[in-house]
């Protein structure tokens, strides 16, 4: 799943999700960008059960189209709490 947002002030932003790419061992990646430069998770870190749980959830919310408590409104309130740091 992917998703493309154009904001008001012209700025683009993307995410995509894909939870089984075939590919051994796995592969994640997770990057943050910004005009400030740019963040990467580091791919050390390991979490055996969160991207099992990230799939479970999301199913569950397409299955019963109800929303998640981490969903749009709450990525709105994260995104107005760093507008207000600068």
């Amino acid at each position: 799943m992917e998703i493309s947002c154009t904001h008001a002030g012209g700025a683009i932003s993307q995410a995509s999700l894909s939870g089984a790419v075939g590919v051994p061992g796995g592969r994640r990646e997770l990057s943050v960008y910004s005009r400030d430069g740019a963040w990467e998770l580091p791919t050390d870190i390991h979490y055996p059960d969160a991207f099992a749980n990230v799939r479970a959830e999301f199913a569950a919310v397409v299955r019963t189209w109800c929303s998640h408590e981490l969903g749009a409104r709450r990525g709105l309130y994260l995104q107005q709490l760093l507008s207000a740091l600068g």
